[in-house]
């Protein structure tokens, strides 16, 4: 692992050495969690495995990325769910690499899963986001947040042009800054990315098709934060507004929406729709050798219940009663 460094303002440190500690951690725990868990059994790993640094160190790019997914094989055949992240298209910005290494549902479900991925994906950029049903009443739903950007995209593509049309609202030579931009528009950042108008559709009909065939609740995850409220505007995703628009037209159907990104825990619940957005820390920022930053999320008929590690927070969100939020008082946050 390299030399421990700072985020990109340098306002936090970030500690790289230890990082391979706490994932070890955080798979131990989840382990023990399963012993006393029925199936179906899965692990949502929101981005950015890897640093950007990790292209340039000593171990570069694909043995860094070997050595951090071996440590969740301690979860035998346990499903691990990968978002892309930013950081993993410093490394590589070939679709083809992640697909390779980031299996989809569809590649190994659990027991009694189905999964509905895009129709006949023909790119890699299409096989990153999916929706799989663990239990009846249940579907989840990933986004690919980097479906359109500069840093996942080949220079004449489709994408690459509207990810330029986004950022012509940042007049910085380092289009990573936010430096002059104002509110909102401060997520015009090149870091950032958005979700293309075929994922847009095939989010909309997934989840049409979940409600008419009896699902009752959803959860949505991905690398980017989805709402307004839920991080900073630097860190938010470009067309948040049309995702929103769409979790709204199936009204109570979406429960949840967990991100990362943002590096800071952060619980809201969407007044309008009801839906809980939940973006969760970093471990990465976490002090060694006793800090870290995970989850653990147990479903049931009418409730998650959201229990966090180190930075993160405890939360239980009723499925009956959308207004119902609790969440653990001792934390710094609150919502």
């Amino acid at each position: 692992m390299p030399d421990d460094g700072h985020n990109y303002t340098k306002t936090k440190r970030r500690y790289y050495r230890t990082s391979l500690i706490r994932l070890r951690q955080a798979v131990q725990a989840w382990v023990r969690e399963r012993v006393h868990a029925s199936t179906p059994y899965f692990v949502l790993q929101l981005g950015d495995l890897i640093d950007g640094h990790a292209a340039t160190s000593a171990l570069g790019s694909e043995e860094t990325l070997k050595r951090a997914l071996k440590e969740f094989e301690p979860l035998q055949d346990c499903v691990v769910h990968h978002c892309v992240g930013n950081h993993e298209l410093y490394n590589n910005a070939c679709r083809d690499y992640w697909k390779r290494y980031y299996r989809s549902a569809r590649e190994h479900e659990p027991p009694g899963a189905s999964s509905t991925p895009p129709q006949a994906p023909s790119t890699p950029r299409q096989a990153l986001y999916y929706a799989f049903t663990p239990h009846p009443k249940f579907c989840f739903v990933k986004l690919d947040t980097y479906d359109v950007s500069i840093l996942g995209s080949a220079p004449e593509s489709t994408e690459r042009a509207d990810a330029e049309r986004y950022l012509q609202k940042n007049p910085n030579k380092d289009r990573n800054s936010p430096l002059g931009l104002k509110g909102l528009d401060r997520r015009f950042v090149l870091y950032n990315g958005g979700v293309g108008s075929a994922q847009l559709s095939w989010l909309r009909k997934t989840l049409r098709a979940a409600g008419i065939k009896g699902c009752e609740h959803v959860v949505i995850f991905s690398h980017i934060p989805l709402h307004p409220d839920a991080c900073s505007p630097e860190c938010l995703l470009w067309n948040y507004s049309e995702i929103l628009q769409i979790l709204a037209e199936t009204p109570g159907l979406v429960k949840v929406c967990l991100s990362g990104h943002a590096h800071e825990a952060r619980v809201i619940r969407d007044g309008s729709s009801g839906i809980v957005h939940y973006v969760l820390d970093t471990p990465l920022e976490q002090r060694p050798p006793k800090q870290n930053a995970y989850s653990m999320a147990r479903v049931y008929i009418d409730q998650i219940v959201i229990r966090g590690q180190g930075a993160n927070r405890d939360v239980a969100c009723q499925l009956t009663t959308l207004n119902d939020i609790r969440c653990d008082p001792t934390h710094k946050t609150s919502v």
